[in-house]
C-alpha cells in the first residue's frame, strides 16, 4: 500500500524537476547571495524528503504489510 501512496509523490517530484518547470527558477536573481535556482532545487529536495517521510510514517495500523516486512 505504501508504494501506491508514493507513486503520486514520485510523479510530482519528477514534474517539478523537469526542464520546463525548473527553467522558471533559472533566472539571474540572487536571494541572500544565493542563486534562485539553487534555492528552488534545495527547497523541492527538502519538501520531497519531508513528504516521503510523512507518507512512510503515516498510520501504520491501516497498512496491509506485516511488521516483519521491510
Amino acid at each position: 500500500m505504501k508504494s501506491l501512496r508514493l507513486l503520486p509523490l514520485a510523479i510530482l517530484f519528477f514534474v517539478l524537476f523537469t526542464e520546463p518547470v525548473i527553467s522558471i527558477a533559472n533566472r539571474p536573481v540572487l536571494i541572500a547571495g544565493i542563486p534562485l535556482l539553487y534555492i528552488y532545487v534545495t527547497c523541492i529536495w527538502l519538501l520531497m524528503i519531508g513528504l516521503v517521510a510523512a507518507v512512510l510514517h503515516q498510520n501504520p495500523q491501516n497498512d496491509d504489510s506485516s511488521p516483519t516486512d521491510v
